[in-house]
């Protein structure tokens, strides 16, 4: 017979700062967590999967013929797994941490026109423990990214919008 309970919660908390009619600072702030555990009373296996999340982003935008807007995140993850049988376990931690910056501009060329132009910075770091020496194993990736795009305003109900966007890992 097998068993299998799984649980979830998150909360957020966000602090928004107007300094003017055009220009807005906030702050936000994610953590989540996950459970999930299965149990097989044939073999007596068990698989214990717990997931965290910590997230933190801050904005700063700016309203105006050429609007800015940035963004800087941070983000930790922690995955813990183990798998058991009663004379037998294998565990598997591992941790995720993703830094990023991003910028948008827009330009508002006239009542039909906008250009929006932007780009991205990611870092990760993935680090595992390896089993039989119980030494972390790292991972370090980037992704850079840029975008464009041009919008058409038809009228006040339908717009067009064409872009591209290019991304190097």
């Amino acid at each position: 017979k097998n068993k299998l309970n799984y649980d979830f919660y998150d909360t957020n908390l966000t602090f928004i700062y107007k300094h003017s009619d055009s220009d807005q600072l906030s702050i936000s702030a994610l953590y989540s967590n996950d459970g999930l555990k299965t149990e097989n009373s044939v073999n007596k296996l068990m698989i214990n999967t717990l997931w965290d999340n910590l997230a933190t982003v801050a904005s700063w935008s700016h309203r105006g013929d050429i609007s800015h807007k940035m963004t800087i995140s941070a983000s930790q993850y922690t995955n813990n797994m183990s798998l058991e049988m009663p004379h037998w376990a294998y565990k598997m931690p591992t941790n995720l941490l993703q830094i990023g910056i991003k910028e948008d501009v827009e330009f508002l060329l006239n009542e039909k026109w906008t250009l929006c132009a932007g780009g991205a910075y990611e870092f990760t770091r993935v680090r595992e423990y390896d089993n039989h020496t119980q030494y972390p194993l790292y991972n370090n990736t980037s992704e850079s990214r840029l975008y464009t795009q041009a919008t058409y305003h038809i009228n006040d109900q339908w717009q067009i919008a064409a872009g591209a966007k290019a991304t190097y890992y």
